[in-house]
């Protein structure tokens, strides 16, 4: 074995080491006896307080967790003046946890009723072009009013009703 092939294994088994050792953030709130766990990964949404105090939210996958911050990935292309959000542990006044493949779910599944709407109505010889175009549209507007209706996004648990958080997990 040469010393590149040795320096890739050690790389590979530091690598799965750090992935069993991830830090997890737990919400807890003692008096409803209920707990959520976020970990790396986990799609969500934070309220916090923001630069001089103002609330702000943030709405992303969780790329890392430390001691007292979470990182967010940003999204989006990236630039050399955009860097990844984190976020003091101690700025946090709400959060929910969301269904993981949510930010790709709900588009496609809108655009998919509109398309799918537009060549049904396109077999039948009673519409125009313009008629089906205006239905599918309405439809697909229709599909992601309920879409947002059905996926809330709202903050739903706040740390003023008795949640606070907990790390757990890290270096053995």
């Amino acid at each position: 074995m040469n010393k590149r092939n040795v320096v890739l294994l050690i790389f590979l088994l530091i690598g799965s080491i750090s992935g069993y050792a991830q830090k997890r953030l737990i919400f807890q709130n003692d008096q409803l006896d209920e707990s959520v766990e976020i970990k790396e990964g986990d799609y969500v949404k934070f309220r916090y307080k923001g630069y001089l105090n103002q609330e702000a939210e943030v709405e992303s996958y969780v790329l890392e967790v430390t001691d007292a911050a979470v990182t967010f990935n940003p999204g989006g292309k990236k630039s050399e003046f955009r860097d990844d959000r984190t976020i003091l542990l101690s700025d946090v006044t709400g959060f929910r946890k969301m269904y993981k493949l949510r930010p790709i779910l709900a588009p496609i599944t809108s655009l998919g009723v509109g398309i799918g709407i537009y060549y049904a109505i396109g077999t039948n010889d009673q519409f125009n072009n313009t008629e089906q175009l205006l239905y599918s549209l309405g439809a697909t507007l229709g599909t992601s009013l309920l879409i947002k209706w059905v996926f809330k996004t709202d903050i739903k648990l706040k740390m003023s009703d008795g949640w606070y958080i907990r790390v757990v997990g890290g270096p053995y």
